[in-house]
């Protein structure tokens, strides 16, 4: 009783001066977030219509004799960029409907200042009845916005802004361009492990600023195996890492591993791309490859190798065995 006593006598003290005070800034930020809303709605139109061309282009490339996979990364990257733009849109439109729904709270709060003032039951009734021609606008505006962007684009960007490799691929199924591969010719992944200062760094690159998929490299040959793992979680091109040693057999990664992991030069391996969220396993085989200080992996075609079960469940690393011999373990950092 002591907590609705309270509530009463809060409401019972709105006057006509808070409501007016209410009333310039409800106009005000009305008019700002209408026309924010409107130039940002009308900018994500532009955004979505240059999305859906670009998409249209794509497809016809399945029909054109000669197909130039950097055009079509090209493409794919500006229709990325573009998406990125569209969340000013998203974000506006959050916006726009916080504060409406804000506003409509503070005026049916603000109602009982003009109700106490009130001398009449018709004025009553009629600041009753135009507290809801206030709302109605206010409610309804945002959904209206919305009505004005329906041709939106397949790709949409997840919870952090970003496009992650399920959401791409899946778009690039739908542009049915057969003759071209998505990982090799598109996406180009490539692990590279380079020797600075007498220490080992893992470098991973790929042309397509995505994220949110697994990348495991094995290759083996005469009792020398490597294994590396690595969980792209950005959208930058390019990213390195420092290696860490788990066993604590060595303070630092010396030239000597590097030399024995350059051994396996010119010697097959499979890179598998497993996105976040999906059961789908993406296998290529390729050929390590050593330039001067660079060890490179490179996918080259497909491959019908399964990943072992034991190498799904392992963390960001990279892991030399050579037989007969304790394991080399490291962790990126």
């Amino acid at each position: 009783m002591n907590e609705l006593g309270c509530i009463c006598d809060f409401l019972n003290g709105v006057s006509v001066y808070s409501v007016q005070h209410l009333g310039w800034v409800s106009a005000v930020v009305a008019a700002i977030l209408a026309l924010t809303s409107i130039i940002f709605s009308q900018f994500n139109e532009r955004v979505v219509q240059k999305i859906n061309e670009l998409t249209y282009e794509l497809k016809k490339t399945k029909y054109k004799g000669n197909i130039h996979p950097d055009l079509i990364k090209e493409d794919i990257n500006q229709i990325i960029h573009l998406l990125a733009n569209t969340e000013i849109y998203h974000k506006t439109l959050k916006l726009f409907n916080v504060v409406s729904y804000f506003i409509v709270f503070l005026w049916w709060i603000s109602i009982f200042g003009y109700m106490d003032d009130a001398k009449t039951l018709a004025d009553k009734v009629i600041i009753f009845l135009s507290t809801i021609l206030l709302t109605i606008p206010f409610i309804y505006l945002p959904d209206i916005l919305k009505l004005f962007n329906r041709n939106n684009s397949k790709l949409v960007l997840n919870k952090n802004g970003n496009l992650d490799f399920n959401t791409m691929n899946n778009y690039w199924r739908s542009l049915s361009i057969d003759n071209v591969d998505f990982i090799t010719d598109i996406l180009t992944p490539c692990v590279k492990l380079k020797l600075i200062d007498k220490e080992m760094h893992f470098n991973f690159s790929k042309d397509l600023s995505l994220q949110d998929f697994y990348v495991v490299i094995s290759g083996y040959h005469n009792g020398k195996k490597i294994v590396i793992r690595y969980l792209e979680r950005n959208d930058d091109f390019i990213n390195t890492y420092g290696l860490e040693n788990v066993n604590n057999q060595k303070k630092e990664i010396n030239r000597g591993l590097f030399g024995e992991i350059k051994k396996l030069n010119a010697r097959s391996f499979t890179m598998h791309i497993l996105p976040l969220k999906s059961e789908d396993i993406f296998s290529y085989k390729g050929q390590i490859k050593v330039i001067e200080d660079e060890i490179v992996f490179v996918p080259i075609s497909k491959s019908s190798d399964s990943l072992e079960s034991a190498l799904k469940e392992t963390e960001n690393s990279l892991v030399f065995t050579k037989q007969g011999e304790d394991p080399f373990e490291y962790k990126l950092k």
